[in-house]
């Protein structure tokens, strides 16, 4: 992982190719910290729920675990897969189909990042009927769909590989976002409005199609357009900063299908 100096050095490592800038909402609060009774809820259960390789916490209900492994058992999609990938993709179907919270923090809706909340909501109907699911290539156990954003050349990246099973091709959008604990420990999630783009090969773009019974790979960068977050983290009184945010892909032709999202986790470092 790369170590950023200096504001400077920062500024020479940031890239300056132009890519699909998603801006945060408006609605949404800077402070994304203040706990609501759902946020607390959340962070309970992720200190006792297992975690993944990425410290994204995953403990569905048996009853929506059970219905998901008989979609995977009878759908001829799988036929070829091994008991143990067929394992797999009964948690990868649940968490990329669970829905991110936001929580109400008394002023406006803020986002919740994935050390706190873990995949969002289970959703076990969307999971039974997708015919889209995701992984992360280079991902150190295969049952977790948590991406390691790392640090290279200016950019935090990821890749994720969009898996369709179905019979017809799908158009998927994108959109995300990226949250910083501020302060150390004891500490508090802010949004620092940082820069979420995607690519393919090395190409900015702003969707992408995947084939029927194929896989497309897209390339997940995020960047700070201003240059500030050096001096923005160590206003938190800290030199590091987890980070920490959702990307979601959504299928633009069909609005009945799910929307499938990808947590992931980082660090920046300011020494």
């Amino acid at each position: 992982m790369s170590t950023i100096r200096t504001p400077r050095r920062f500024v020479a490592f940031a890239a300056v190719a132009v890519s699909a800038f998603l801006p945060m909402s408006a609605s949404l609060a800077d402070d994304a910290s203040t706990p609501s009774p759902a946020a607390q809820a959340a962070a309970s259960a992720a200190q006792a729920a297992p975690t993944s390789a990425e410290n994204v916490p995953f403990s569905p209900s048996a009853a929506d675990v059970a219905r998901v492994r008989q979609r995977v058992q009878s759908d001829p999609a799988f036929a070829s897969r091994s008991a143990q990938e067929k394992e797999n993709l009964v948690r990868l179907l649940l968490q990329g189909t669970s829905a991110p919270a936001r929580t109400n923090d008394g002023r406006s809706l803020a986002l919740v990042a994935p050390q706190v909340q873990g995949y969002g909501k289970t959703d076990a109907d969307a999971a039974a009927k997708t015919k889209l699911y995701a992984t992360v290539d280079g991902a150190s156990d295969p049952s977790n769909l948590a991406a390691r954003a790392e640090f290279a050349d200016g950019y935090w990246k990821f890749t994720v590989r969009l898996h369709n099973v179905g019979s017809r091709s799908q158009y998927l959008g994108f959109s995300g976002f990226t949250l910083l604990k501020l302060g150390g420990e004891g500490g508090k999630w802010a949004n620092p409005r940082l820069r979420t783009s995607f690519s393919v090969d090395g190409r900015a773009i702003y969707g992408v199609r995947v084939p029927a019974h194929g896989e497309r790979t897209v390339t997940v960068s995020i960047s700070d357009p201003s240059y500030s977050l050096y001096e923005y983290v160590l206003r938190g009184g800290s030199k590091t900063a987890p980070l920490g945010g959702f990307v979601n892909f959504r299928p633009a032709e069909d609005k009945t299908a799910p929307t499938v999202s990808v947590p992931f986790t980082g660090i920046f470092k300011a020494l």
